[in-house]
């Protein structure tokens, strides 16, 4: 009997249930999803048992709270999807995988999407514990859903663009350490120290998806500023604030551009057996 032809949708199905079990498999996700639970209680208990709110109300909470989910985005999606894709490359068993009948482009997106519904229950932990302090010291009335649906449509978009990036620079090299650690290295480090420099130049920093993941949490804000000017000691100090719209378009940019990226890349490269 011939054996039936898989479609795409099953195999998409199959990549995407084999990337969870690989994260749950190597305590990636738990280790994240524990790391960002603990954290984020910790902070509650301490702002409860000790130095409250430090509040004027829910919407300023929440954006104190939120402060640093991009940050945090960023250092999840490159730990699940640094090494996505090189795992394929150069080892016996990416080999065997990628000589299957399978379209390389259906296992990358399946693999994709499990990253996403991951990084995306990390987050929304992160924004559940946040959303828990603000009903205990405000009152859940006191929370705006408004700004509150539009921090949860940026992070939505956000870990998107980060995992693309990720995602990208995995099909870049053929050893799973090299992708994860040059992931954190450009979408953390890398950024961070662009972001600083710029600083001092008076130069909005556009390009960066740091720089846009601000908008998640300064939706929240009572006041805006889109360049505020300080001056420490000598220092002329810059920062540039993202408008909500302008952030978005910056993370679609990252999920656009650095996924088709990654798929043209695994596409075209070759594994060794």
């Amino acid at each position: 009997m011939e054996r039936a032809v898989v479609g795409d949708g099953e195999q998409f199905l199959v990549a995407f249930r084999r990337q969870l079990q690989f994260y749950l498999r190597t305590w990636r996700f738990a280790g994240l999803l524990i790391f960002t639970l603990a954290v984020s209680l910790i902070v509650l208990l301490l702002e409860v048992a000790v130095f409250g709110s430090g509040a004027a109300s829910a919407s300023d909470y929440l954006a104190g709270f939120y402060g640093n989910l991009g940050v945090d985005g960023i250092l999840v999606a490159a730990f699940l999807g640094g090494d996505a894709i090189s795992m394929d490359f150069g080892s016996a068993s990416g080999y065997y995988m990628l000589v299957q009948p399978v379209r390389r482009w259906v296992l990358l997106l399946g693999r994709y999407a499990a990253a996403f519904v991951a990084a995306l229950t990390i987050g929304f932990v992160y924004v559940a514990v946040g959303l828990i302090g603000a009903a205990y010291f405000f009152g859940a009335g006191a929370i705006p859903l408004g700004p509150l649906g539009e921090s949860i449509g940026l992070l939505l978009l956000f870990l998107l663009g980060a995992l693309s990036a990720a995602f990208s620079f995995s099909a870049l090299f053929r050893s799973p350490a090299v992708g994860m650690i040059v992931s954190v290295l450009v979408l953390y480090l890398g950024f961070s120290i662009v972001d600083g420099v710029f600083a001092l130049s008076d130069i909005e920093p556009w390009f960066s998806i740091q720089y846009a993941g601000q908008a998640i949490s300064e939706v929240f804000g009572s006041s805006f500023s889109h360049r505020v000017v300080l001056h420490v000691a000598r220092l002329r100090i810059i920062t540039y604030h993202p408008y909500p719209a302008e952030a978005a378009l910056i993370m679609a940019g990252y999920f656009v551009l650095f996924l088709v990226l990654a798929l043209f890349i695994y596409d075209r490269k070759e594994s060794q057996g």
